[in-house]
């Protein structure tokens, strides 16, 4: 059984909704960029969460390039929508997705990089 990584994403995803929520209650965002900005922090959160994974990788668990993949796909979505609530026109919302491809294929070509292999010899024992 793998780290349960599900739950405390869940929780994560509660904590920065009702985060959000108590900051449009205040009058510092709209109402509209709740959901937003929780898909940015939960982009955040995965991109984060990835980094664990790569430095302590567990059986079971999904890769820690495709953590980030979908967490990089999160936070721009999260960031353009918004950005789209507050109006901004369309071709800043079209750099910012061009600016996510290109974060997918650098996880990408990542993923693919060739890794070192080190041969162990054994000493001759003549």
């Amino acid at each position: 059984m793998g780290r349960p990584w599900a739950l405390v994403s869940t929780g994560v995803v509660m904590i920065l909704g009702v985060f959000f929520y108590l900051l449009a209650t205040m009058g510092l965002v709209f109402l509209a960029e709740v959901p937003m900005l929780t898909l940015s922090g939960l982009g955040l959160w995965l991109l984060a969460v990835s980094g664990v994974k790569s430095m302590e990788p567990a059986v079971g668990e999904m890769d820690a390039s495709t953590t980030a993949g979908w967490g990089a796909l999160i936070l721009t979505v999260g960031a353009l929508g918004t950005l789209s609530v507050r109006g901004y026109p369309l071709n800043i919302l079209i750099i910012g997705f061009a600016i996510f491809l290109g974060i997918l294929i650098i996880f990408a070509a990542v993923k693919m990089w060739p890794r070192k292999v080190v041969a162990q010899v054994k000493p001759s024992s003549g």
